[in-house]
């Protein structure tokens, strides 16, 4: 006959403190009305245990991602996240630091075709080229050609 063994619980607060961070999420995203999905779940479980990101910190990277697409994204809030994992953000200060707020574009975000033009804090297509592509970094344009 053999054994069974119980797989250990998680702590009750654990659940919680999880399920909380969860609806936190869904809810900056505009996502009230459903549970996330599994997928969704694991991106979050890496923000939160594997990064050890705060919800606020969390919740900020939602907020660019929805003023940056307008629409909500894991990927694209994930992409955010781990970058500033990769630079050691682990405060929102230090995200404040490491790119302002004003700042319109975050690290990685692929324009294909378009010239674009950095002016102050902000950037803007100004005409499409083709077979040329643009990274725009935090810090700075990167071009890349195919």
């Amino acid at each position: 006959m053999k054994k069974e063994y119980a797989q250990p619980k998680k702590p009750r607060n654990t659940v919680l403190r999880i399920q909380k961070d969860a609806f936190a999420v869904m809810k900056a995203f505009g996502l009230n009305s459903r549970k996330p999905a599994v997928p969704e779940q694991k991106i979050m479980e890496k923000w939160f245990k594997d990064y050890g990101f705060d919800r606020e910190l969390v919740l900020e990277a939602c907020s660019r991602t929805i003023n940056a697409i307008h629409t909500p994204s894991f990927q694209y809030a994930d992409s955010i996240l781990t970058d500033w994992k990769k630079a050691g953000v682990k405060t929102l200060a230090d995200v404040k630091e490491w790119m302002p707020a004003g700042r319109n574009v975050p690290k990685m975000v692929l324009l294909s075709g378009f010239r674009v033009m950095e002016t102050g804090q902000q950037h803007k297509i100004t005409e499409k080229l083709p077979k040329i592509s643009f990274t725009i970094l935090n810090r700075g344009i990167q071009i890349m050609t195919p």
